[in-house]
């Protein structure tokens, strides 16, 4: 028995080894980080600028909010690009035509109407759409042993939280001490690194087969009926999205948790807390094998309800930092985890609309659930608001744990199904190895 697990171990941390071996695992790394921080500056900067121009917090606080909306119909109409074109091609497309609206946004951001730096932010985000569907379709080619595609994506996400926290920190204090129009020269910087990284170390494949052009309606509802219809991933995305609607909680009330309780430059902690417990959540489940990973879904998203409901005892901002930081971790093994196991469970051809429509989803209830903790602090208090978010998400774990497909779910992330399989690369392109 010993002996057994023992095998297991040494195979496992083998396999995620080999992954941080491969140059195409790094690229795609190197790309994701350096445009998240660029996207977190064209939002700080934004933000910014509509808070000094209009003094007013409610408008900035809404176009941060706003700026997220690209998201849920990006999802639903962009989606599908993410299976009719190659996927690598179409990253750099979308990292170069985000470089040019801000490059031409920069020059005339501190005098132009406000609408204008808003229009531009829903543009970027609205191109990120199918970027990150691309990108999620590209894990399981470069990629295609669970092991190895559990490590990657666990460390993809660790370092999106992390690229979060940096890219707002560094984001605000550019802004604050030289300009928003140089923030947003740094960013297009950044758009145009993360091409350059991904023409340098992503092999070109051709688009998967199966993904040959169909009209764009009929593309969009195959997405839909791929993300409804199979149990396995039908359970796996409602999941996340739900986990979406109460995890944005602590966020959404933490400046305002901080200033009641006297401490409002501790406000910046309280947001930092949920990404950093993600980060340091997701590293830890970029070690194990997706059988555990999977296992771990549920008693994880319980585990991630309880700091929020604890909240609801007004700890104080410093109690508050820590459970918020304890929720994050439980919540950094859950999505990580979802993600690979979707791609598992989903065909090469449709991977990129299921994809998008499971960030689209994600995002939606995300904005939901922002803006019904703001309601509910506004009726109540910052701290009754997450400790009902912690109740809702309780009733969800148990909900879930009624009609969790245990068996298919095991099944599926047993082995992998053959359609994980690379690409095969275009004609005249370099080869790609067997996985």
């Amino acid at each position: 028995m010993a002996a057994g697990v023992s095998d297991a171990a040494v195979k496992r941390t083998s396999a995620v080894r080999s992954a941080w071996r491969e140059r195409e695992v790094r690229g795609l790394l190197a790309a994701q980080i350096t445009s998240e921080v660029g996207d977190q500056f064209a939002r700080v900067a934004v933000t910014l600028l509509v808070l000094q121009r209009a003094g007013s917090t409610l408008l900035a606080a809404l176009v941060l909010a706003l700026s997220y909306v690209p998201s849920v119909a990006g999802g639903f109409l962009l989606g599908t690009l993410a299976d009719r074109l190659p996927r690598r091609n179409l990253m750099v497309a979308c990292d170069l035509l985000r470089a040019v609206v801000v490059v031409a946004l920069a020059p005339v951001v501190l005098h132009a109407p406000l609408w204008v730096p808003f229009v531009a932010l829903l543009v970027v985000e609205f191109v990120s759409v199918p970027f990150d569907a691309a990108r999620s379709a590209t894990w399981p080619d470069v990629v295609p042993e669970p092991d190895r595609l559990q490590a990657a994506i666990g460390v993809s996400r660790t370092l999106q939280q992390v690229s979060l926290v940096v890219g707002l920190a560094l984001g605000g204090v550019l802004v604050a001490t030289v300009s928003p129009g140089v923030a947003l020269y740094v960013d297009a910087a950044t758009f145009v690194v993360s091409a350059g990284v991904l023409l340098r170390t992503l092999r070109h494949r051709a688009r998967p087969a199966g993904g040959e052009p169909e009209r764009w309606l009929r593309s969009i509802r195959s997405g839909a009926r791929a993300v409804v219809t199979e149990p396995a991933r039908r359970a796996l995305i409602v999941l996340g999205w739900l986990v979406g609607a109460f995890a944005i909680t602590p966020e959404a009330v933490a400046l305002t948790y901080a200033g009641q309780h006297g401490m409002p430059g501790a406000g910046g902690l309280l947001l930092a807390a949920v990404p950093l417990g993600g980060a340091v959540g997701a590293a830890v489940v970029s070690t194990r094998s997706p059988q555990v990973a999977v296992r771990w879904l549920l008693p994880a998203v319980t585990a991630s309800c309880v700091p929020l409901v604890l909240t609801w005892l007004d700890p104080g901002v410093s109690g508050a930092l820590a459970l918020w930081v304890v929720a994050g971790f439980f919540q950094g093994l859950v999505l990580p985890t979802i993600m690979v196991a979707v791609n598992l469970a989903t065909p090469a051809a449709l991977r990129g609309r299921v994809a998008a429509l499971a960030g689209a989803g994600f995002a939606l209830l995300s904005g939901l659930g922002l803006a019904a903790a703001g309601a509910l602090t506004d009726a109540w208090s910052p701290q009754a608001a997450v400790g009902a978010a912690g109740v809702v998400g309780l009733a969800v774990a148990a909900a879930a744990a009624l009609l969790w497909p245990r068996d298919e779910l095991a099944a599926l992330v047993a082995g992998g199904p053959p359609h994980v399989r690379p690409a095969p690369a275009q004609p005249g392109g370099p080869a790609v190895p067997p996985g």
